[in-house]
């Protein structure tokens, strides 16, 4: 076997001083493992302890790469034993393989065991794990079965270089073009961690960016690491690309200014990586390499200009200088692509999404969710809120103490479109929904522009208004948490809004009431904190920790929820311990119906209940009474549920009247659990079989009784009758009613 010899000179192995060396030798030495034999030890000028020996290795006839059945290699220990020990391949015809490390010689080749990090690996180091590793890899690389087909191509480049932070449309600009571009470099982070950033909306600092594309290839990784054009030029032919002729045929078109005659060039290569010849190409590699000479001294190296003081001018027929090409040494930088929406969905697992969403009130709840949203590359977002930011809303909101004083919707909207390249947040309107103002077009062009209405406010009159708002537009949504922070609720539309934001939140309540894992749901034992001195200067004592939680469950939600098209009514419930329980409901079209000036809006479950309680007394009549509420400024009687008969109650086939046992504690029950927003409506009760639902004269003089409470509360009275083949629904006289019909 022809071999190099390792680095250093021959010692005993007595003489080594670092641990792993000394046990390492140890072990070879006992010939525990018959497989392995120790050749000799070495120390280098530097300190490094060479521990060289000889495995087998188990081939077959037929391999991929030429392992022979015993190899020599060497491992040098460093004294920093957070440092990888280096293991070599002493055969001077060891052949090029996957997963070797480039170095500034290619012979002896440097083969890379592990992909861990040593920090990780040395916990279960051992010699025996060590050589049995060394002896596996050999063995599948003989094979050709060490990079597997389901690992990514390798780095065409291995090592840690400075980063070169630079966006997708930079790049795309300097591929569309074949002469230079003024290029600015930022060198950004702390010692020991610069990084450089390209700038090209500033102002250049002196340097000139130049792209190349490589043909597709097959190659691995480079087996060698470039200091200087000439290597870098030899290692970009193996791939198909000639940057040397490159360069000449571009400097020969090219009238350069003197202020990019006097740039050094940083060049940009794109190797387009195939997995074998005849595949398609699988990835897309960028590499910068920033040269030590400038664009007119690369021309003079390359024959084509010729310095005249401080000015260039054109050389016909000039040759290339290898010398000075071989001078020309290179930085190498690693580009890494900023971050753009497309990329932010990628790193998300998403699909980017450019939906219009329009966003109202940016506080605790709805800053977070907007900030996950554009983070996960969701919408392009128009901010609506005129609140300032207070220091007690630092406690709990995306923004900090440096925002103080600014507008919460301005603010957020700086520190939106500072996540990435592609704007955020391009549009904000600093108003109150509620009262508009001067506001008032930009905020109806922000809502009828947008392709959904996402309502943060916790304002019961803002969701409301958003139900009516212009209603040929878009979705609304509204996200909320209730008073104590445990639950999140999520109400939105449907695509094409037959289940209003209104009439959603009505099936919210009736969730609230029939469901019992929810009835301490508005119950809030704590109070308030005052952050000022006015009567209205409080704040909830929610933990952040709860909105953390919450606002990352509605913003993955709401991703799931604006592409599709049904409606949604979602309830998350948290206990003491973080459990969390998802309650979905029904989301039901609204039906509609007009009496006189009134609006009535309920739904088909509401109408299945009226009906199964009437089939369940037939052939008697029975009735009860029916929950919901009145929004007098629009005039909408909502009717939500119904409560069954008493069991005091009167049922006979054709005379009913109703008992109250239970009842009053029944409706107090309803409005406790939703926070009083449900009420005693009305009554309701059943005809039996073969009779319409027209009103007799004992229902006449039930209405009349029902005006006169009704009156008490300056409601309209609402009766309904409950028959075979329809309802009737009475609001305000007997004389004023319409009929559903089943």
């Amino acid at each position: 076997m022809d071999c190099v010899d390792a680095a250093g000179v021959r010692v005993t192995a007595g003489e080594l001083k670092y641990p792993r060396s000394r046990w390492l030798s140890e072990f070879l030495l006992s010939e525990v493992n018959p497989h392995a034999k120790l050749v000799e030890v070495r120390v280098t000028p530097g300190g490094d302890e060479v521990i060289v020996f000889e495995v087998e290795v188990e081939v077959s006839q037929v391999r991929v790469f030429d392992i022979h059945p015993r190899e020599r290699l060497a491992v040098l220990f460093r004294a920093q034993d957070d440092l990888t020990p280096e293991v070599l391949a002493l055969r001077k015809d060891f052949p090029y393989v996957p997963h070797v490390n480039p170095r500034d010689v290619e012979i002896p080749r440097s083969l890379c065991l592990y992909e861990e990090n040593f920090d990780e690996l040395k916990v279960a180091w051992t010699p025996a794990r060590f050589v049995e590793r060394a002896r596996w890899w050999l063995c599948e690389t003989a094979k050709g079965t060490l990079h597997g087909e389901d690992q990514p191509l390798e780095p065409i480049l291995l090592g840690n270089f400075p980063p070169l932070i630079m966006s997708v449309d930079l790049l795309s600009s300097l591929v569309s073009t074949d002469a230079p571009q003024p290029l600015a470099i930022e060198m950004r982070g702390d010692s020991g961690h610069e990084l450089y950033v390209a700038n090209p909306g500033h102002p250049a600092t002196g340097l000139a960016a130049i792209a190349f594309i490589a043909p597709p290839h097959a190659d691995g990784a480079i087996r060698v690491q470039p200091g200087n054009l000439k290597r870098l030029s030899e290692i970009l032919k193996e791939v198909g690309l000639d940057i040397i002729e490159q360069l000449r045929q571009r400097l020969s078109e090219w009238e350069l200014p003197g202020s990019l005659l006097n740039a050094p060039p940083i060049l940009l290569i794109i190797l387009r990586k195939q997995r074998r010849a005849s595949e398609a190409v699988e990835t897309i590699e960028t590499w910068a390499f920033l040269l030590s000479k400038t664009i007119g001294d690369l021309g003079v190296a390359l024959g084509i200009l010729q310095r005249y003081g401080s000015s260039y001018g054109r050389v016909l027929n000039g040759q290339t200088d290898d010398g000075l090409i071989e001078a020309t040494f290179l930085a190498i930088l690693n580009p890494t692509f900023s971050l753009s929406r497309s990329l932010a969905a990628r790193l998300n697992g998403t699909t980017a999404q450019t939906l219009k969403i329009t966003a109202i009130g940016l506080g605790a709840l709805g800053s977070q969710v907007v900030n996950h949203l554009v983070r996960a590359g969701f919408g392009i977002w128009t901010g609506v809120d005129d609140d300032i930011l207070f220091p007690h809303n630092a406690a709990k909101h995306q923004l900090g103490q440096r925002d103080i004083g600014r507008l919460k919707v301005r603010a957020m909207q700086t520190h939106l479109n500072g996540i990435m390249d592609d704007c955020a947040m391009p549009t904000i309107v600093d108003t109150n929904m509620l009262h508009s103002g001067a506001k008032e077009s930009e905020l109806r062009d922000a809502l009828s522009n947008a392709e959904a209405i996402l309502d943060f406010s916790a304002n019961l009159s803002v969701a409301r208004k958003l139900a009516y708002y212009d209603a040929t537009g878009k979705r609304r949504c509204s996200v909320f948490l209730n008073p104590s922070g445990s639950d999140l609720v999520l109400l939105c539309e449907d695509q094409d809004r037959k289940s209003r934001l209104d009439w959603l939140e009505f099936q919210y309540y009736r969730e609230l009431v029939n469901n019992d894992s929810l009835k301490s749901h508005f119950h809030w034992e704590h109070g308030r904190i005052r952050y000022a001195r006015s009567c209205r200067d409080l704040t909830s004592d929610i933990p952040q920790g709860l909105i953390a939680m919450h606002s990352g469950i509605a913003s993955q939600a709401l991703q799931r929820t604006l592409v599709r098209p049904e409606a949604v009514v979602r309830i998350w419930h948290s206990d003491s311990i973080m459990n969390v329980q998802c309650h979905d409901v029904d989301a039901l079209p609204v039906m509609d119906l007009e009496i006189q000036e009134w609006r009535i809006c309920t739904d088909r479950r509401f109408l299945s209940a009226l009906r199964k309680y009437r089939r369940m007394k037939l052939p008697k009549e029975t009735g009860g009474v029916v929950i919901g509420s009145f929004d007098e400024e629009r005039r909408i009687a909502y009717l939500v549920d119904v409560l069954p008969s008493p069991p005091d109650s009167e049922e006979w086939p054709t005379l009913y009247i109703r008992g109250t046992h239970g009842l009053a504690d029944a409706v107090k029950q309803a409005a406790c659990r939703t926070d009083n927003q449900l009420q005693y409506m009305g009554e309701w009760h059943s005809h039996p079989e073969g009779y319409g639902t027209k009103p007799s004269g004992d229902d006449k003089k039930v209405f009349e009784w029902l005006a006169e409470l009704a009156a008490r509360d300056c409601n309209p009275p609402i009766m309904l009758i409950v028959g075979q083949k329809d309802v009737r629904i009475f609001l305000g006289s007997i004389e004023t009613w319409v009929s559903l019909k089943k």
